[in-house]
């Protein structure tokens, strides 16, 4: 039974991701030729494909806190904690948005030619000599009225807790002038069961773990329950320092550790 629900998800799945391509793929030429115009319908096409692609997982996502902000038509740089791959597809399931992630991403198979399609901003964190270009490039996306996401803890992790974020991305918002919006992630339940530190490796997607076995064993599970908790927007006047620190502050207080390492 359980390989019979493998098969059929991973189907239904790959159906999706197809769609995503066909929609998508051609798009990406005309993006890195500098057409902006191109990325907010890779974002939309981003948003429609999590939403079924979580349907197909068995997700149920449940939205609380600071809601109206979210739903806003105004632009946030919106800023979370980081888990897994899985934290874009529950982020994006409700508002269209375009996803910072490193260069390491971008080169890993299959999720980076996913994160191109997708219309991702990257950066590399190994190198900052071009810090200040990618900070304009966020700015800039902001400024023409889109949605930025953020992981500043520049790692997914095992979900013991929320790691101090790092500061240089947050001056796109300030160069734009485009308030903070903190989001906490927290996975709660697979198939009913409490998410903890015994089924984490489910859910959380970190280290060396390889990407396809891992959604594999996604796909053997019949349902997952997500809570996303949307904070207090923080205004972009604030010096960065300390619009991190606020940013980190709200994140990690709602954060509900998955348990030590093992």
């Amino acid at each position: 039974m359980r390989s019979v629900r493998q098969i059929l998800k991973l189907a239904a799945f790959a159906l999706c991701l197809l769609c995503f391509f066909v929609t998508t793929l051609p798009l990406v030429p005309w993006l890195r030729s500098g057409a902006r115009f191109v990325r907010p319908i890779m974002m939309k096409a981003t948003s429609l494909a999590s939403s079924f692609m979580l349907s197909v997982l068995g997700f149920k996502v449940e939205v609380v806190g600071q809601k109206a902000a979210l739903a806003a038509a105004s632009p946030y740089l919106i800023v979370s904690n980081h888990m897994s791959y899985l934290d874009v597809l529950v982020l994006s399931s409700q508002r269209p948005s375009c996803y910072v992630t490193s260069q390491e991403i971008k080169e890993t198979p299959g999720l980076g030619i996913i994160c191109q399609a997708g219309g991702c901003l990257f950066v590399n964190r190994k190198n900052r000599r071009n810090l200040g270009g990618e900070v304009k490039e966020l700015s800039e996306a902001m400024r023409d009225g889109m949605l930025v996401t953020i992981f500043p803890e520049a790692t997914s992790s095992n979900g013991h807790e929320v790691v101090t974020f790092r500061r240089p991305l947050f001056n796109a918002a300030i160069d734009a002038q485009v308030p903070v919006l903190p989001i906490t992630i927290n996975y709660q339940s697979i198939d009913g069961e409490k998410v903890g530190a015994h089924n984490r490796d489910t859910v959380c997607w970190y280290g060396d773990m390889a990407f396809f076995p891992h959604i594999m064993n996604v796909f053997v599970h019949r349902k997952f329950k997500a809570q996303i908790h949307v904070g207090e927007p923080l205004p972009p006047t604030m010096p960065v320092i300390e619009l991190a620190e606020a940013a980190y502050a709200q994140v990690s207080s709602r954060f509900h550790s998955l348990g030590p390492p093992a």
